[in-house]
């Protein structure tokens, strides 16, 4: 199962003691905790981890160049526009439009101006970080890592457990304390990154504007 940045099982076992590793009781509420972590990550450093084969992104016409929300770049697939709803989605030429990339920070680079601000860009492409969600009993595991791609780096990685094991750490898995509002208080703010995390996630971050 996919949770943004690894599977269920590996966050099971980082979260649970191993007599629970095997029981399914909290299996719904780690996979929101995992979720959410690796959406909060993708917002603090202004880009998306996990690799997507044929994302799609579209943007105004009115630039000469582009940063992909998913890197390292692998592939472009196509390139599309439309100036209008009535036309509709027409195919460019990829190579007659992108003069250069820079696949390790997802950067296009156009031709020129592509067109005016009305005018919508559509890119499908292959990007982001590759990381197991497969889990243990799933047929095809381990899944074998698409050729080209880039594997999720290993402080990334340590930042999302890390931070699991911050907010499971504080939620009242049981219900016991549901009412007490110092316990709500105490939840809402473990939701924020600790400081080790942005730490590891800072050399992560994309400054750039699009």
């Amino acid at each position: 199962m996919n949770l943004g940045l690894g599977n269920l099982d590996e966050l099971k076992r980082h979260l649970l003691s191993e007599s629970f590793v095997s029981r399914t009781d909290f299996d719904a509420a780690i996979t929101i905790v995992g979720r959410g972590i690796a959406g909060q990550f993708d917002k603090y450093c202004n880009r998306n981890f996990e690799r997507v084969a044929d994302a799609k992104v579209e943007f105004t016409a009115d630039r000469n160049h582009y940063y992909l929300p998913r890197y390292p770049l692998e592939v472009i697939s196509s390139v599309e526009q439309r100036t209008s709803l009535a036309e509709g989605w027409v195919a460019l030429p990829t190579n007659g439009i992108i003069q250069n990339l820079d696949e390790t920070i997802g950067l296009i680079q156009f031709d020129g101006q592509l067109g005016h601000w009305s005018v919508r860009l559509r890119i499908t492409y292959t990007g982001g970080n590759w990381f197991e969600t497969l889990e243990p009993d799933a047929e095809d595991y381990p899944t074998d890592q698409p050729e080209g791609s880039t594997a999720l780096p290993p402080d990334v990685k340590l930042a999302w457990l890390l931070q699991a094991g911050h907010v499971w750490a504080t939620m009242d898995k049981l219900g016991t304390s549901i009412a007490q509002d110092d316990k709500a208080a105490s939840t809402l703010s473990a939701l924020d990154l600790i400081p080790e995390v942005k730490q590891a996630l800072d050399s992560h971050k994309r400054y750039m504007i699009t």
